[in-house]
Parts: C-alpha cells; sequence; structure tokens
C-alpha cells in the first residue's frame, strides 16, 4: 500500500446527532498519516468539536443554504435537490465550497452523507468517498445521483444487514460496526437498561417495566414535574455507554453508532426506531430483527402497549445471547484506509 503525503483530503461532518463525529474520531486517524486532513462543518458547533478532537487539522465552517428568517420545510425526498431552496445563501455556499476545494488544492473528498456536497465535488473534478446514507434512499433521486457520482461509498454497519434492493452494493465497502465504548462485564438478567430519545417515551417504557418488577435504569434525564417508581434509577447523560449498562438487556433507538456500541458489548437489543430521512433507523431495525440479532418494536407499541413490551423483555431474557461478534469489526479503520488510500 503505498503512501500519499503530499495529498489534500477534506472531510464533511455531518452534524446532526452523536455519531457522525464518533464515527469520524474512529476512521480518520487512520488516514492522517498518508494525507493531511482537513475538515468541513456546516455548524459552529460542529467545527468547536471537530477543533478539539482533531487540534493540528484545519476546520472551515460552510455557510448555511437558507435565509436565517426562512420557514422550516418538511423535506419529501421525491424530486432531485427539494431540500434546497431558491435563495442567493444556496448560490453562496456552492461557491464557498467549490473556491474551497480549489484553493486547498484538494485530492478527495469524503462526504458524510451529504448528496449536495458530493454532486458539486464530482462537477469540480474531485474525487469522492461518501457514506452510504442507511435507509430507502432509492426513492430519492438526488441520493441515487450522488451515489453515482460517488468514487466509492462506505456504509458503517455489515452488507448482512443491507437492504435487498440497494442499487449500488458493488461500489459500496462495509466496515461493520465499530463500537469502542468501555466494556462492563456486570451483568443482571432483570436489569433493563432504557435508552430513548423522546422523553415522554422514555417515561412510559420506563414505568410499563418497573411495574411489571424490572429494575430499570434510565440514561437520559426524567422530567422534574413526572413521578417515577422506587425500582427506575435515572442516570442522566453519560458519554460512556458501557459504564451505564449493567443488564442485558438494552431497549433503545436504532441509531447506527449506537448499534455499534451495543453490538460491541454484546447486547440483547429491543429496537424502537425514531423518525428519520428515508426511514433508516426502521429499515435497520427490521434488517437486525430478520438477522436475529435483536427484537424490534413500534413507538406507540412500546409506549401504549405494555403487555407487548413485557412479552419481548421476557422473551429477550429467556433467549440465548445473540451471536453479533460478527457484526463487529475491530479493522474498521484500517479498511478505511485502504480504501482511501487505493481511491488517491
Amino acid at each position: 500500500m503505498h503512501a500519499c503525503p503530499n495529498k489534500h483530503i477534506l472531510v464533511y461532518v455531518h452534524h446532526h446527532g452523536t455519531g457522525h463525529l464518533k464515527r469520524m474520531c474512529t476512521l480518520i486517524p487512520a488516514i492522517e498519516r498518508i494525507a493531511k486532513v482537513s475538515f468541513l462543518a456546516g455548524t459552529d458547533a460542529m467545527a468547536s468539536a471537530l477543533n478539539t478532537h482533531f487540534p493540528n487539522s484545519r476546520v472551515f465552517i460552510l455557510p448555511s443554504k437558507w435565509p436565517s428568517n426562512s420557514p422550516s420545510v418538511k423535506r419529501t425526498f421525491d424530486r432531485a435537490f427539494e431540500g434546497i431552496g431558491f435563495y442567493k445563501e444556496a448560490a453562496a455556499r456552492s461557491q464557498y465550497f467549490c473556491t474551497l476545494l480549489v484553493n486547498q488544492n484538494i485530492d478527495l473528498f469524503i462526504s458524510d452523507v451529504s448528496a449536495e456536497l458530493t454532486i458539486l465535488a464530482r462537477q469540480c473534478g474531485v474525487k469522492v468517498v461518501m457514506q452510504r446514507h442507511s435507509g430507502y434512499t432509492g426513492q430519492d433521486p438526488t441520493q441515487v445521483f450522488a451515489y453515482e457520482c460517488a468514487e466509492s461509498l462506505y456504509a458503517p454497519y455489515p452488507q448482512s444487514l443491507e437492504l435487498k434492493d440497494y442499487g449500488h452494493l458493488s461500489k459500496t465497502h462495509y466496515l461493520g460496526f465499530f463500537g469502542q465504548t468501555a466494556r462492563v462485564d456486570v451483568t443482571q438478567p432483570r436489569v433493563i437498561t432504557v435508552l430513548v430519545g423522546d422523553t415522554k417515551l422514555r417515561c412510559a417504557i420506563s414505568e410499563h417495566l418497573a411495574q411489571n418488577g424490572f429494575t430499570v435504569n434510565v440514561v437520559g434525564e426524567w422530567p422534574e414535574d413526572v413521578p417515577f417508581s422506587d425500582n427506575i434509577h435515572i442516570l442522566g447523560s453519560t458519554d460512556n455507554v458501557g459504564s451505564a449498562i449493567v443488564g442485558n438487556i438494552v431497549i433503545c433507538s436504532a441509531g447506527n453508532n449506537l448499534i455499534s456500541e451495543l453490538v460491541y458489548l454484546n447486547k440483547k437489543l429491543i429496537l424502537i426506531p425514531e423518525p428519520r430521512p428515508y426511514s433508516e433507523q426502521e429499515a435497520k431495525a427490521i434488517m437486525i430483527q430478520q438477522a436475529g440479532a435483536g427484537r424490534y418494536c413500534l413507538p406507540e407499541q412500546a409506549g401504549n402497549n405494555s403487555k407487548h413490551l413485557i412479552e419481548l423483555v421476557e422473551d429477550a431474557i429467556n433467549a440465548p445471547p445473540p451471536a453479533l461478534q460478527p457484526l463487529h469489526n475491530p479493522s474498521a479503520a484500517a479498511e478505511f484506509k485502504q480504501l482511501i488510500t487505493e481511491t488517491l
């Protein structure tokens, strides 16, 4: 494998959720030895986080494509560029990005699920490696065209969990799940950890479990005006998922980074997908259930139907440990480095 010390890579990191940054903190150090790396952020908060984690790299901030007073528009993902309004700000953003590619002499652009930037970079004659946006992306012409524009794609999950009708299998490199949280070996079968983003749903699930004799550890906050049972323990926020989980069973959303960490910890998963573009969490939860690596439950079932929820939990308690290790890839960073080196 050849080194590329004179090459310059620009990495865009998506700002929604914490998973995008955590993935980059695992993958990017592997390529810093083969090329100069700079970052592109869409928000000041992400720029600040990147400066903290990568103090030796330059971070650029991409201007917004919307006016400051533009109304929020629900995305439909059913026509080309429907997420970009007819604003001068969109032109200024595109100009900034294309000028940045030229002025910084960028040889390769790593696109963290941004179809817009992938297409622009390819139009500028810059090679692109793009993260596969999981879920039903085939309905979105912009996303499909971005996949066509990219030299290759990488997916932060195993190929066994890919959708059957995904149309770019041959150019996608599957890195698997690659959680790195600290392990905690203490396990208690009737202690359930609840890791759900929606506060109302988190409270409802926890009370259903507590009223049926389970001890519940809640990761996240609990409203001050909402009482809770004695066997519910509020852990608050945590940067180390492993330290918060002393039981075998975790009820959680189906975000990719969270699943990566829990697969690494070999936990029994009951997945409650949150609404996301392309139904990505629902698609992943369904595939994980089909693979026998977890259980899938709709939010309304978990929050309103305590009988169904308890049946899922009891089933998980009595089931053998899931065979999750094949889904975890400790060599993900090295494989990503190989992909980037070959593309350069």
